[in-house]
């Protein structure tokens, strides 16, 4: 259950700084980063947090609002001919 919170956690501060506050480009990565960083070392947990692997996943889903599932969009592609045969 604490993953898809954290995963929000991350999401959240993203979507609201672009809808509400009209904050674009460069603006919104900062947000993002923010959002990590205060997972990884929050104030209230005396500078010790989490590792920030879903806030941060969180906070790039925000960055591609358009479309629904980016984080899935390059893993359900299939594997090139050309990358399996270096496999051997």
């Amino acid at each position: 259950m604490i993953g898809p919170l954290q995963f929000i956690q991350g999401l959240l501060p993203v979507l609201l700084a672009r809808y509400v506050g009209n904050v674009t480009g460069a603006g919104l990565v900062v947000v993002g980063i923010l959002a990590v960083v205060g997972n990884g070392w929050s104030l209230f947990l005396h500078f010790d947090g989490g590792r920030g692997v879903a806030v941060s996943t969180g906070a790039v889903a925000g960055l591609q609002p358009e479309s629904p599932w980016p984080c899935s969009s390059s893993a359900s592609r299939p594997v090139p001919s050309e990358v399996g045969s270096l496999r051997g």
